[in-house]
């Protein structure tokens, strides 16, 4: 019998990869569906067989956090494997409390997929190198730490309009097509941006795009 996996991510694209990684690298596992936000995965986990949860994080309707905590009140025996781009201890230590058997990141992690899929179904904990360090940061006062930190302290500085801002900017939109989206002008959002460059420490527009993707403030078109 193939291990049964399903995955809940709010981003095609890497349902895919992760469906084709399946495919070609193993014949033990067997991807049964997807869904692109947590109302959805709860919804589809009622009716469908699973074994294993690949988890985002950051989806709508209902998070990565929030669909686990629901998993683990009800006592289910889904293993969770939680594959994000939420690279912070914080959140690590809650998705393990909450009963995640695996934590990988997307920017680092998706070779570990497989790997992890072993493990978890063997009754095992998986934790990549990458994810053991930053826990270990949280442990050693260093200057690692610090800039972490203040990381983390900006990302929560981000206000709402800000947010916003940051995932149009991800998209291939035009300065007036942005504007336009946000009801502003374009001398507002210009200003924003500005504003935006001086309290992440980014030079250009490219600097908030990546700073947008690496902290998870993706819009979908």
């Amino acid at each position: 019998m193939k291990t049964k996996i399903y995955i809940a991510d709010d981003h095609q694209i890497v349902i895919d990869a992760i469906q084709t990684q399946i495919q070609v690298q193993s014949t033990e596992f067997e991807v049964v569906g997807y869904a692109h936000d947590g109302k959805q995965v709860l919804e589809a986990l009622e009716k469908t067989e699973v074994d294993i949860l690949i988890l985002d994080i950051s989806m709508p309707i209902m998070n990565g956090v929030e669909v686990l905590k629901v998993i683990h009140d009800n006592n289910s025996k889904i293993k969770v494997l939680v594959l994000t781009m939420k690279d912070d201890f914080k959140h690590i230590r809650e998705m393990f409390k909450l009963g995640a058997k695996g934590y990988i990141l997307k920017n680092k992690g998706a070779k570990y997929v497989i790997e992890a899929l072993s493990k978890i179904r063997d009754g095992n904990i998986f934790i990549p190198e990458d994810v053991a360090n930053i826990t270990a940061l949280d442990l050693i006062p260093n200057d690692e730490k610090n800039k972490k930190s203040d990381v983390e302290m900006i990302v929560k500085s981000i206000r709402d309009h800000e947010a916003e801002l940051l995932g149009l900017l991800t998209l291939d939109l035009t300065a007036k097509e942005v504007a336009d989206k946000m009801c502003k002008s374009t001398s507002t959002i210009e200003t924003w941006k500005k504003n935006l460059m001086k309290k992440i420490g980014v030079k250009s527009a490219m600097g908030l795009v990546r700073f947008a993707v690496e902290h998870g403030f993706i819009m979908k078109k």
